[in-house]
């Protein structure tokens, strides 16, 4: 079920309404029940995995967490005998064999439990890939490369729910989380509709303990849930779905074209990825909003970055505080010296291009964005020298807009290898860029050829440059939607009124356009 899509517009209503009127104690149980309705709609045995990534994940939080409580008990009876009589030397010892033993048993139980839920997610969605891979490997040592590839259906988003989970799992195992004991409050953290096919990946912390209270209709969070929709629908609809009628006219016959359109064309799919990704989240956090819930934030600003490091603190912020956390600290983080921190970082961003998706493609395109913040912490004393030689001064706002245009070109380069549709493909398309750029192809009338006709071009120029006077406030501290619901009554009505008639008028809906799906669910 599309968020843009009239079906959704009909469900979303009812769940809100069937959550506010039902008593207290239904109303997890309603939004659990329609949250595996949403996903099982793409297709009823998804929801089989869910229900098996949220049991494995469950049942061994709870256990490890029974085998911990259970030597505390060992422990504090231990403890207390010692105080009414003398205790053996070899007490001691089988007292640290079975403490030892716990602690064995909670491991094993972990590691097994996110073998599980990481195998799900390695079978789905890159066994063709791993298969493909050996044949290729098999052919070059001239062996039978022919290998039979299983038909299998990547489930809509089993990386975002398989994550979430795995990330619940792992703070109990540390012990920074208490393990949930009621399976349907845990059940519907795991799978909660707005957030379960593209995030936010969201933290126990967070939303596992707002499920533990219930909330009453609040007419505020009504009207700031619908504010932060429509401006992700307006992003997903009126400049992702329409820039990606150029793009796709791009990429899908990059031979036929120049290197000036395939610029074009990568310089709109960043904007792209950003109204369909940035879009769909807000939709989510907008949703849940309105139900009374708090997601994290997931996008913030990011074309405004001033540095490739700054870009990744500001986009698919979920995703990269998970790797943070999770892998990045785990494999020692900076703590352990310039060289071991330089490839903890490219092996983060390395995992989290094939976490996008089972293409080298994927994989290059998190390579250079983990290179991008080698290579900047490298230069940076060199470049500190220069700019103190220069006399630059760094406050200018000459300066800053340098920064964030040399850092956008960085960035929008390893894009071309995000949306390429292989290694090959985008090789070729760089070789374009350099060796038949071809101007008058997106010059003057040229640029009608792609797509889109005139009116519809200014309608994606005008939706660009007000997508960036929002961010640009943002980064001032002026939040739109806060400055509206200031203003009298009447201005806030026109304004919500403005923003419904904007997303039909402007918006590309279905017909000779089939809407577009959004691009994260296919991770």
């Amino acid at each position: 079920m599309l968020f843009n899509s009239g079906i959704f517009l009909l469900f979303f209503p009812i769940v809100v309404l069937g959550y506010f009127l039902l008593p207290k104690k239904a109303k997890n149980f309603w939004l659990l029940v329609s949250s595996y309705y949403f996903y099982m709609s793409w297709n009823a045995v998804y929801g089989l995995l869910l229900l098996g990534c949220t049991a494995v994940t469950f049942f061994a939080a709870v256990g490890i967490e029974n085998i911990r409580e259970a030597e505390k008990r060992r422990a504090a009876r231990r403890a207390a005998r010692k105080k009414t009589e003398d205790t053996a030397p070899a007490a001691g010892n089988t007292a640290s064999g079975r403490e030892a033993s716990a602690k064995s048993t909670a491991k094993r139980l972990f590691i097994l439990s996110l073998v599980i839920v990481f195998g799900a997610l390695v079978y789905f969605k890159y066994t063709n890939f791993l298969l493909d891979n050996l044949g290729h490997l098999l052919g070059l040592m001239h062996l039978q490369s022919s290998l039979p590839h299983p038909d299998i259906v990547l489930p809509v988003g089993i990386s975002f729910f398989t994550f979430q989970a795995a990330g619940y799992l792992i703070d109990v195992y540390r012990g920074d989380t208490r393990a949930e004991r009621n399976f349907f409050r845990y059940a519907l953290f795991v799978s909660f509709f707005p957030q379960l096919v593209a995030g936010p990946i969201e933290r126990s912390k967070n939303l596992l303990r707002q499920l533990s209270r219930t909330y009453s209709f609040s007419f505020t969070r009504l009207r700031d849930g619908l504010f932060l929709m429509l401006w992700g629908y307006f992003l997903k609809m009126v400049i992702a779905d329409r820039a990606a009628i150029f793009v796709d006219s791009i990429y899908n016959n990059y031979a036929e074209h120049g290197g000036g359109a395939i610029v074009l064309a990568t310089v709109l799919f960043a904007f792209q990825i950003y109204g369909d990704f940035g879009g769909y989240s807000l939709i989510a956090i907008g949703a849940a909003k309105i139900l009374g819930l708090d997601l994290m934030q997931n996008f913030d600003s990011p074309y405004f970055a001033d540095g490739t490091a700054d870009f990744w603190r500001r986009w698919h912020i979920s995703l990269n505080g998970w790797f943070r956390d999770y892998v990045y600290i785990p494999l020692g983080g900076s703590r352990s010296g310039t060289l071991k921190r330089y490839r903890n970082i490219l092996i983060v961003f390395l995992i989290s291009g094939l976490w996008h998706g089972a293409r080298w493609s994927f994989v290059v395109w998190g390579g250079l964005n983990g290179l991008y913040q080698i290579i900047g912490s490298l230069t940076t004393p060199a470049r500190k020298r220069a700019k103190a030689y220069l006399r630059i001064d760094e406050t200018r706002a000459s300066h800053r807009i340098l920064k964030i245009l040399g850092t956008f070109v960085l960035v929008d380069f390893a894009w071309l290898f995000f949306r390429a549709n292989g290694l090959r493909d985008a090789a070729q398309m760089i070789r374009k860029v350099f060796t038949d750029f071809r101007v008058n192809e997106i010059w003057g009338e040229g640029i009608l050829n792609f797509g889109l006709n005139l009116p519809s071009l200014w309608v994606l120029v005008a939706a660009l440059l007000l997508l960036m006077a929002v961010d640009y406030a943002h980064t001032r501290g002026i939040v739109i939607r806060h400055w509206v619901f200031r203003q009298g009554w009447w201005l806030r009505e026109a304004v919500l009124l403005a923003a419904v008639f904007v997303i039909l008028i402007a918006g590309v809906w279905g017909g000779t356009y089939d809407a577009q799906g959004f691009i994260y669910f296919q991770f």
